[in-house]
């Protein structure tokens, strides 16, 4: 279910390359309906650890955000990824957390926290989320320059960064010269 980035989601592709996967294999490839009741059988599970075993409150957090990820609820997986980073301080964490802003079209916030967790883990996909997060906010010539950074800093990328530099450098070249011009998406 992972694999199935939007294109136009430019961070939240790449950003899948290191990011730590909690997803359970039934087949080569699970139907959707296999899927959500996984997840949903990893909701149960996870709080039935958390109540009756002593789950850390970071290892519920992570498996609550894990599965409501693979639910497609990235608001519910934000809001878990936060309560995880009020424990516990980790760029990772927080690089998937402004994932999850990114997919939920919260541009503001995902652009928030990639310019916290950039300074810290200057991932190739960290700095391509937050020139997406420009671009939608109406920063194009912000994006420009993160697109650059990334080309210039991070060769040789990997393919699926790759690819996300590829689309967002077709958008920015689509895009009005001048920031001003675009219209706020999110």
């Amino acid at each position: 279910m992972r694999d199935k980035v939007p294109s136009s989601d430019i961070g939240a592709r790449a950003a899948q390359i290191d990011r730590p996967s909690m997803d359970v294999n039934v087949s080569s490839s699970p139907t959707p309906y296999s899927t959500g009741v996984i997840a949903l059988l990893r909701l149960v599970y996870t709080e039935l650890q958390y109540w009756l075993v002593g789950l850390t409150p970071e290892g519920y957090h992570f498996a609550q955000a894990s599965a409501w990820e693979s639910f497609g609820k990235f608001d519910r997986a934000a809001k878990h990824l936060s309560a995880l980073l009020e424990n516990k301080e980790d760029p990772q964490m927080r690089a998937l957390l402004a994932y999850c802003y990114s997919r939920a079209g919260r541009w503001a916030d995902a652009a928030r926290e990639y310019t916290a967790v950039a300074p810290r883990w200057s991932h190739p996909s960290v700095v391509l989320g937050l020139a997406e997060a420009k671009f939608r906010l109406g920063d194009v010539s912000g994006a420009r320059v993160l697109a650059e950074l990334v080309e210039s800093e991070h060769s040789p990328l990997e393919p699926m960064a790759a690819q996300g530099l590829a689309i967002l450098r077709t958008e920015l070249a689509a895009a009005p010269n001048n920031s001003f011009e675009r219209t706020r998406e999110g």
